[in-house]
């Protein structure tokens, strides 16, 4: 979009105005294509728009929208000027000045085409992968930890490298800790992503969510966020939070952003999910003590405690 309207348009607001439509119109587009692949699938009993054919009509989309924009883009072109006189001084010579320029603007614009790609496949290349999860061993009162036989609520993280879901135990008190670690994400396998999942919604049903602050090993404040599960005459508290290259997060973008700028800087970019869950009786209140207890004996961050590479081990 940039690039045809520097191209296509003097004048700053006519830019400025068709960037603006290339920002918009794709995302309103993008929302068309996927309810037309779902409803193409849905109708056809998943024998279209699946695997190869969804790629196929998204790349098609992708150029009916291209074309749209273009058209768009047309409906306020401007007239063109009339060419100016040349002056002494401005013959074969200067036209040639003009011609390189545009040659060397031509070839930065392919050189900064490919280098996302490139860099890209550098930072995949170079990612380490040799790395393992080691449960924290019991501190304080806590006991564990001890293996979940049959959990009704297990959480999956999509293509995680290792998950483990344990508990550890304090009298009555019962803490479970599931963990999900990533080292090169990809494509569906992703620390941030909308298929990861904190619990079965076939068993339980949420009922509220929140943030609260908790102290860090390093004496800062870390934003937790928390999550009210119920099921029958049960419910279970969850409190979750993300580490990425050792710097816990509860944000969703500052988790992603700060994967990027580990991933830029040359570092493994390893990344955990810490969920910690405490089931109790329906309307008992009575999580937010044990869980703060937990964390006083393992405080955040997790990563330097049960991340190691393998060749550590």
């Amino acid at each position: 979009g940039s690039l045809y309207a520097y191209f296509t348009y003097r004048s700053l607001g006519r830019r400025l105005l068709f960037v603006a439509l290339s920002l918009v119109v794709p995302v309103v587009a993008n929302g068309l294509r996927a309810y037309g692949i779902i409803m193409l699938a849905d109708l056809s009993d998943y024998r279209l728009a699946m695997g190869v054919d969804h790629i196929i009509y998204g790349w098609l989309f992708f150029g009916v929208v291209i074309a749209l924009l273009f058209w768009l883009g047309g409906l306020f072109k401007e007239a063109p000027t009339a060419t100016p006189a040349v002056a002494v001084g401005e013959g074969p010579a200067a036209a040639g000045g003009r011609a390189s320029r545009w040659y060397a603007s031509a070839a930065s614009l392919a050189l900064l085409a490919v280098a996302g790609p490139l860099l890209f496949s550098y930072t995949k290349a170079s990612a380490v992968t040799g790395y393992a999860l080691h449960l924290p061993p019991a501190a304080g009162q806590w006991q564990g930890p001890f293996p979940v036989a049959t959990p009704d609520w297990q959480p999956n993280f999509h293509g995680a490298v290792a998950q483990r879901l344990v508990e550890y135990r304090r009298g009555d008190d019962r803490v479970q800790l599931y963990l999900a670690l990533y080292t090169a994400q990809d494509q569906d396998a992703e620390l941030i992503n909308a298929m990861n999942s904190f619990y079965r919604p076939r068993y339980w049903r949420r009922v509220a969510e929140g943030a609260l602050s908790a102290t860090a090993a390093a004496g800062g404040a870390l934003q937790i966020r928390t999550l009210t599960l119920s099921a029958l005459r049960r419910e279970r508290t969850l409190w979750y939070w993300y580490e990425v290259g050792g710097v816990p997060t509860s944000n969703d973008f500052s988790a992603k952003l700060r994967y990027v700028a580990e991933r830029l800087r040359g570092r493994d970019g390893v990344s955990l999910a810490v969920i910690l869950a405490h089931e109790h009786e329906a309307p008992e209140p009575g999580a937010d003590p044990v869980l703060r207890a937990f964390l006083a004996a393992w405080p955040p961050p997790f990563s330097s405690r049960v991340i190691v590479r393998a060749a550590d081990d």
